[in-house]
């Protein structure tokens, strides 16, 4: 098959979209070789002709570059992985831990009937229960001073607005330190309790709160979530499970009913009855009061334990 490139008078060469080609001599060459003619223009590069009787065939690309392609694709990888872990350790060690610090802290409801609490603690441990005097006492346990918990108190048509957080810092926790938040809110007081927490470790104990709505979310920690005790009225819950263990302790004499939604971590459901990705107990439908949970699932594991 021959295959020339011509121009036109003044004009640019047409392109040849065919993949290169080697060209063999015919078999019966005296000289082994086959010449070519090469078309010398002013206005285009000098191109190979196939002489009469040679044919075509497209270049097998070397297979080096196959394997270079991969191989250079798997060090960006590393090196991208590398960067990261290097971005990750430097925020570690920027901040190191001192001598341990003791604070005590006191919120008074100031007028509020009721109230809205948000916690948010990205790594450490949180325990969160009953018998406070005021809205809130809390004993906060840390090394790092910039690790000092921030707390926000404010009274809006009747309702508190409660929120205790991790200071935004460069640094992370490293293994010796200690963040240790103990947080007791107020019984008989309606709440509403926020709890976000990220690779802490948390210990809800809310039996005897008088909980009207409950949203907790976790990551990689392992997390409990005491739910038993006697109520007065209905409770709706969330929990997002990321990758960490999730335990809900539930109460017996209390209609509850549990969905799990997406993801693709496990339910244990105990002695809970399971129909499809909803579970409920044996209360549930006969009780004054009902709480329904919505569980969104990530990759962790939900425990479901009945009070006994």
């Amino acid at each position: 098959m021959n295959q020339e490139l011509h121009t036109r008078a003044g004009g640019t060469a047409t392109e040849l979209l065919e993949p290169p080609v080697e060209v063999l001599a015919p078999a019966d060459d005296a000289h082994g070789e086959a010449g070519l003619d090469l078309a010398d223009t002013p206005d285009m590069a000098r191109v190979p002709t196939l002489p009469p009787g040679a044919t075509a065939r497209p270049a097998a690309a070397p297979a080096w570059r196959g394997w270079a392609v991969i191989l250079g694709s798997i060090g960006l990888l590393l090196l991208a992985g590398i960067f990261a872990v290097g971005l990750a350790l430097s925020g570690l060690f920027r901040a190191a831990p001192g001598p341990v610090q003791t604070e005590s802290r006191t919120v008074a409801l100031q007028g509020a009937t009721t109230a809205e609490v948000n916690i948010v603690l990205g790594a450490g441990q949180l325990t969160v229960r009953g018998g406070a005097a005021d809205l809130l006492d809390a004993t906060f346990h840390y090394d790092v001073p910039q690790w000092q918990p921030e707390i926000d108190y404010q009274v809006r048509d009747g309702q508190g607005h409660l929120s205790i957080r991790q200071p935004d810092t460069e640094g992370s926790i490293v293994r010796s330190s200690r963040y240790e938040w103990d947080l007791r809110l107020k019984d008989g007081v309606p709440l509403i309790v926020r709890a976000h927490l990220g690779a802490a470790q948390g210990d809800l104990q809310l039996a005897g709160l008088d909980l009207t709505e409950l949203e907790v979310t976790t990551g990689a920690g392992t997390t409990g979530v005491d739910l038993t005790g006697p109520r007065t009225r209905d409770l709706t819950a969330q929990v997002v499970v990321g990758a960490g263990t999730t335990t809900l302790r539930l109460p017996r004499d209390v209609g509850v009913r549990v969905t799990a939604q997406g993801g693709f971590g496990a339910v244990r459901a105990g002695d809970l009855t399971a129909n499809g990705h909803v579970y409920t107990n044996a209360a549930y439908g006969k009780s004054p009061v009902t709480m329904n949970i919505t569980v969104v699932m990530g990759a962790g594991e939900v425990v479901l334990e009945q009070a006994p």
